[in-house]
């Protein structure tokens, strides 16, 4: 029940589920129109059932004079209000006041706060039809949260977990006090929790054991750590063996905080519990870029390191990249820091680690875990969704009572209810029908139904149609189908018959026809045979179902068996009547003769040593190509490879070298003065060997020692110029001189020998003017005595200026360094003054 309120709450608009308003394309735009509906019918304002009736109040023309308040949006259930949001309206039309920025008031506690991609009247996209609508989020249809949606009867589209398209309105709401998951369709068989060791030892153990954990404990089948369970439901070990149940979907998910943080979706028909997790069976998933990868160590076993693994690529720790995986408590393989968390950050295993991108994620950045892109959740589950059957005829097997399918089906037959051989799809078992058909509507919810077509066991052909709001024969509607194995049929499809009841007039039951065109030329997907009208209906006992295989509809006539020849690659084919069989060519083997066992090729050539010196390998290798294995064919048997031994000599090892300790210091070269010490080390430990580099530095060190200075003898200098005559007449005398310093004599060396000065005679010519005995100075006088004779005689001191001390020193004059005039008396000559 879907209406609305004003302040102070006055109803306005009302809508029960799966009734529409006359003339009106969607409940949108009817809401949209003017004018009211059942004004005056006060039952329809005030009976808030599934079975009242419609309710559009007047007022809703007038509503910009009124001045509505407020605008209370309501979910009734048995006549009791569940859930409830109220906008501010002041200032908006009639149109516009659906906007969360204008709640004041819910029973949701978190929808005023949260982030919503749809708060609208219009809502989502026209083909899905999602009106009035409060989400939270789009994450793939299973995930998909929200508050509040009414799912208009005009929708085209919806996901099949949650708002399957129907030709009735209804109403989806949280009966919870926040958003939830919109689908529920999923059956929790398997929870881990992080750091919960089973009993088992680990969960791999756990899953592919015959054991079963709180498998009666639904506290354990929360999707949060509390209250700390593990769970494994019984029926993991029945899988596809629970009589009349067939698994369709495997989901495989982690969650943190109840929240589901990553989830891939598998195809689970027709395998065992291991077998649903493969590469090949993903149908979709939280990540976009999962289906276009080839994956490495993808299963439950991974690559015996890491459990439960989506890999992309083993590319070393810092390349590893991945979705999801398991380190479980019972493994202890430590190869990368992201596989050693229990020491390195105190998370005990078992732990679980998933992409929290889009896309796959790094395992490792900077050399450490990249916990922002792989980062730990805190549970992980395995669901299953899966079909229950309730009608059930083999090829050619009794359906007594009934006279036939159809009559089986409409009539009031309960057949082998409780016969486990008769729960099976298997060739040759007994009939079977539910009391499930025959009380449809009483308290069953059926929400979709599946009719399918089995051969050897596996579904060949099937269409799931909407049953909400249907009886056990009007589900059958092409208006209601969700989705089918045949590519070229929706609810859009035109058709010539789609019922149950099917072409009554031809004994055509359960019939899917796209159209008539002769018993040649009839054109359809699948039927009930039991009629004979055409030669098609006649092919084997009754009952008997004629179905198209190929994905498409097909001309009826073509489901004779052999035409076209349905055996390839030269097969010859024999109709059976329902079934055919192939004799296949030459090699070719299969049903329809498309497969082939491979064959080896020749062995190729031996390649070199794989190693340059020591033992190594001559290695060769052949192909499965001869032929290449095609379809279902096997594999060649045997190695695809062979290896002998080699050995190209002893190998030199690649050292680099390192010095040795220094040797001891050499003695002093000397006795003395200064010399220098040595010492030396060798490039030896280790040597340098093969392409190692030598030792680097010097390959001596020097150290300086000084003794006493050595003795030095003394040498003469150079002797200087000679002096200056000391007459000029008369004969003078010249003097030079040399000194023991080139070098001193020191440290006891030797002196130098010989004199340290010479004389020589000078200017030997007699002087003029002056007799025998005189000095002729510079004034013209004569005095007595010579030149630079240590006595000063001529007035002008002529005779004695410009004398070197060395010649003064040697001169009777020349005493006590001081230059003292003789007494003429003593020194026996008188003075003369020439006139």
């Amino acid at each position: 029940m879907f209406f609305f309120l004003f302040l102070a709450w006055n109803v306005v608009f009302k809508i029960p589920m799966n009734k529409k308003p006359t003339g009106f394309s969607s409940i949108v735009a009817f809401w949209q129109a003017s004018g009211s509906y059942n004004e005056n019918d006060n039952s329809a304002k005030t009976d808030f059932s599934s079975s009242s009736n419609i309710y559009k109040s007047a007022w809703l023309d007038d509503w910009d004079v009124r001045s509505f308040s407020a605008v209370r949006l309501s979910a009734y259930k048995n006549n009791i209000e569940v859930a409830y949001i109220v906008f501010d309206s002041m200032g908006k039309t009639k149109n516009e006041w659906l906007d969360c920025a204008d709640i004041i008031d819910s029973s949701y506690t978190d929808v005023a706060s949260a982030t919503r991609n749809y708060c609208e009247m219009t809502g989502s996209t026209s083909t899905l039809s999602r009106h009035f609508f409060v989400n939270n989020e789009y994450d793939g249809c299973p995930n998909d949260k929200g508050w509040f949606v009414l799912k208009d009867y005009n929708a085209q589209q919806g996901c099949a977990e949650w708002d399957v398209v129907t030709a009735q309105p209804y109403f989806l709401y949280s009966a919870d006090s926040t958003k939830v998951t919109w689908s529920t369709a999923w059956d929790m068989v398997f929870k881990g929790v992080q750091g919960v060791v089973p009993p088992q030892g680990g969960l791999r153990q756990l899953w592919q054991g015959t054991d079963t954990l709180n498998n009666n404990n639904p506290s354990a089948q929360t999707l949060t750590r509390s209250p700390s369970l593990v769970y494994k439901s019984i029926n993991v070990e029945k899988w596809q063996s629970v009589p009349g149940f067939f698994i369709e979907s495997v989901k495989y998910a982690m969650f943190n905080n109840g929240k589901e943080v990553g989830f891939s979706i598998y195809d689970g028909r027709d395998t065992d519990k291991n077998g649903w997790f493969v590469d090949a069976r993903i149908l979709y998933s939280r990540w976009t870029d999962i289906k276009g990868y080839t994956k490495v160590g993808s299963s439950i076993d991974g690559d015996n390191i890491r459990r439960f693994a989506l890999w992309k690529e083993h590319g070393g720790c810092p390349n590893d990249k991945a979705w999801m995986a398991i380190l479980d408590s019972s493994d202890n393989g430590f190869h990368c820091t992201w596989d050693r968390l229990s020491t390195s950050h105190s998370i005990s295993r078992p732990y679980f680690l998933y992409s929290n991108k889009r896309t796959w994620a790094l395992c490792e950045s900077g050399g450490a875990w990249n916990s922002a892109e792989f980062p730990t959740a805190e549970t992980l589950a395995i669901f299953i969704k899966g079909w229950r059957m309730v009608m059930k005829v083999a090829h050619g097997q009794s359906v007594s009572p009934a006279s036939g399918v159809y009559n089986l089906w409409t009539g009031t037959y309960t057949v082998n209810e409780f016969d486990s051989n008769a729960l099976t799809i298997s060739a040759g078992t007994k009939t079977y029908k539910s009391s499930v058909v025959d009380s449809w509507n009483n308290n069953h919810h059926i929400s979709a139904v599946r009719i399918g077509f089995y051969k050897n066991g596996a579904e060949q052909a099937y269409v799931v149609f909407d049953a909400h709001g249907s009886d056990k024969n009007n589900w059958f509607d092409c208006n209601r189908i969700l989705y089918t194995s045949f590519s070229d049929l929706n609810r859009n499809t035109g058709t010539s018959h789609c019922s149950v009841v099917g072409d009554s007039g031809h004994s055509r039951r359960f019939f899917l026809e796209k159209s008539y065109g002769g018993c040649g030329g009839d054109n359809g997907w699948f039927t009930v045979v039991e009629g004979t009208a055409c030669a098609w209906e006649q092919k084997t006992s009754r009952p008997y179902f004629a179905y198209t295989s190929s994905g498409s509809s097909q001309v009826n006539d073509i489901m004779d068996n052999c035409n076209p020849n349905p055996c390839q690659n030269g097969g010859t084919c024999y109709d059976e009547g329902m079934d055919f069989t192939c004799t296949c060519s030459g090699s070719w083997i299969g049903e329809r003769c498309a497969d082939l066992n491979g064959g080896w090729s020749n062995w190729g050539s031996w390649a070199g040593c794989s190693a340059t010196c020591g033992p190594g390998t001559w290695s060769r290798t052949r192909t499965c190509t001869n032929p290449s294995p095609v379809g279902a064919g096997s594999s060649c048997s045997g190695g695809s490879s062979q290896s002998t031994g080699c050995n190209l000599g002893v190998c030199i090892p690649d050292i680099d070298g390192g010095w040795g300790n220094w040797g001891s210091w050499s003695s002093c070269p000397v006795t003395c003065g200064t010399g220098q010490r040595t010492r030396t080390r060798n490039c030896d430990n280790p040597a340098q060997s093969g392409k190692g580099q030598d030792c680097q530095g010097p390959y001596s060190d020097a150290l300086t020692c000084t003794l006493s200075p050595c003795a030095v003898d003394g040498a003469w200098g150079d002797w200087t110029a000679w002096t200056t005559c000391t007459k000029t007449c008369g004969t003078g005398k010249q003097v030079r001189s040399r000194a023991c310093n080139n070098p001193a004599a020191a440290y006891g060396g030797v002196p130098c020998t010989g004199d340290t000065s010479q004389t020589l005679d000078c200017n030997t010519q007699g002087c003029p003017g002056c007799g025998t005995g005189m000095y002729l100075c510079t004034d013209g006088t004569c005095a007595i005595g010579g030149r630079c004779d240590g006595v000063t005689m001529c007035p002008d001191g002529s005779d004695e200026a410009g004398c070197s001390q060395a010649v003064l020193s040697l001169s009777l004059g020349y005493t006590n360094n001081n230059l003292q005039r003789p007494d003429p008396e003593e020194a026996g000559g008188t003075s003369m003054i020439g006139e």
